[in-house]
């Protein structure tokens, strides 16, 4: 049903990925070559044809080689699991985080405040207090009916007051369904996988619940092994990491999230690290990451190194960070050929020395989700048009939009000898503002990857022209290109 571009190192198998014991983390693929890296990429096979249905969506996730991946990694940790992330709902990672804490291993996961919607009042940047159920299910309660007795002055007081009490009586569901987990022996006294089960079957099924939450609530007061799973502070800005790493010695980011099309039909990569400079920057970072009294974006600057850089993290004496300083040199220094394969490309400055460097005499080519072939944001597309009509070549990957698939790499090749590749799009805030890593990449065996990877995604793509999207429909994006024809 699909077809994965597995470009790795040293004979990694997919078949060794799947079957590794928890013991043997350390056995491949980096056993004769322990400073040694890897990426591996995703291209359904079904979007070359008709374009991906639900059923190669589900089939996919039977086989997913991502996910696997991922669980190796999960699996093999033997001292302790760093991982952060803006979505994730896989039910097995999460199983697996689990059986890892079981078995002792230290998890601090750092994730975006999104999913933990519902427990606003429960929990915050420093993590959740869920000996505070009992007392806030009374304040939630008497909340609710304050709201309920103010009668609405006009139609939209009324509107906000409705989606106001919705809100707390979801919250109000939630905090007594752990208020009763708190009171329950079984839950006291129980392991976290019992407590995993209690939380997945039977009377305290929490159905409404994210699997980060889930994680949280089984780890409280759980033993001697302190485990930590929260959001970041700043509201302003979101957790857009993708990354997770095993005993500090072994990395895994990219530009998938654990989700049920990240790990499945997206166009994403995974990158796999056991160098130890690429490892030590990420565990400098999320050390300070794991601190919520730290002040992130001083300390982050000093985790960075020539090959890795994170945001957000101070300005240097040229008015950029390293991330913007990475992209901005590597056009500027391109002779002959640039590739960018990009989910979302906003940045002025991208745009303006894109167009120096095609009077330069050097070969542009970008590379879209064709939700941005009709209906992208206004501005980006006049600066897509201005380039196009300079010379630049560009394309737009045919995904389902109503499965949410999505392109959704964010790399840049340039004269095919070096790549900067990464969690965040190329705009403000995934290159300044959002909680976000990148990596320099220019070991020839994995730029040669990413090269085979651009000119397969490159076949598949359409031009503008041939991207022909619905838009008379009024719904949100991702029922525009219902009906294609290409």
């Amino acid at each position: 049903m699909r077809q994965t571009l597995w470009y790795m190192l040293l004979g990694v198998s997919l078949s060794a990925c799947k079957s590794a014991s928890p013991s043997k983390l350390s056995d491949a693929p980096f056993e004769n070559n322990p400073s040694s890296s890897s990426i591996s990429f995703n291209v359904p096979s079904c979007i070359k044809s008709a374009g991906c249905t639900d059923a190669d969506k589900q089939q996919a996730a039977e086989d997913s080689d991502f996910e696997a991946q991922v669980l190796r990694i999960i699996d093999g940790a033997q001292n302790s699991i760093k991982f952060s992330m803006y979505t994730f709902s896989n039910k097995n990672i999460y199983l697996a985080l689990a059986r890892a804490a079981h078995r002792g291993v230290q998890i601090i996961g750092i994730l975006d405040d999104g999913l933990f919607a519902g427990f606003e009042t429960l929990c915050d940047f420093k993590g959740c207090r869920f000996e505070k159920a009992s007392t806030l299910i009374t304040t939630t309660s008497k909340a609710i009916a304050d709201l309920e007795a103010i009668p609405p002055t006009d139609e939209r007081t009324r509107i906000r007051n409705v989606a106001k009490i919705g809100g707390l009586k979801k919250e109000l569901e939630n905090l007594m369904t752990i208020d009763r987990l708190l009171a329950d022996n079984r839950f006291i006294n129980g392991s976290i996988l019992e407590r995993i089960n209690m939380l997945e079957e039977g009377e305290f099924r929490a159905n409404g619940f994210s699997r980060p939450m889930k994680l949280a609530i089984a780890f409280y007061n759980s033993g001697d092994v302190v485990h930590t799973i929260r959001y970041a502070p700043g509201r302003s800005r979101i957790v857009h990491n993708k990354l997770v790493i095993a005993d500090d010695t072994w990395l895994m980011t990219g530009s998938g999230n654990w989700s049920s099309t990240g790990l499945t039909i997206n166009l994403e990569n995974q990158f796999v690290s056991r160098d130890p400079k690429i490892v030590r920057a990420f565990v400098c970072m999320m050390n300070i990451f794991a601190n919520p009294n730290a002040p992130f974006h001083q300390q982050a600057t000093q985790c960075q190194t020539d090959q890795v850089a994170f945001s957000p993290t101070l300005k240097g004496s040229s008015g950029v960070n390293q991330i913007q300083s990475m992209i901005y040199e590597s056009i500027d220094r391109a002779t002959s050929q640039i590739d960018i394969s990009m989910h979302h490309l906003t940045l002025d400055t991208v745009y303006e020395k894109l167009a120096q460097a095609l009077k330069r005499g050097v070969k542009v080519r970008l590379l879209f989700d064709d939700d941005d072939c009709n209906g992208g944001d206004p501005t980006s597309e006049e600066k897509l048009t201005s380039l196009e009509q300079e010379g630049v070549e560009i394309r737009y990957v045919p995904t389902a939009c109503s499965l949410f698939q999505l392109s959704h790499n964010k790399f840049g090749i340039f004269d095919q000898s070096l790549v900067v590749n990464g969690s965040g799009n190329w705009s403000e805030a995934g290159t300044g503002r959002n909680y976000e890593n990148f990596i320099r990449i220019q070991d020839p065996n994995l730029v040669l990857s990413f090269n085979d990877f651009f000119r397969e995604a490159w076949q598949i793509a359409k031009t503008q022209d041939q991207c022909r999207c619905d838009r008379s429909s009024d719904m949100c994006r991702s029922q525009y290109c219902l009906d294609r024809s290409f």
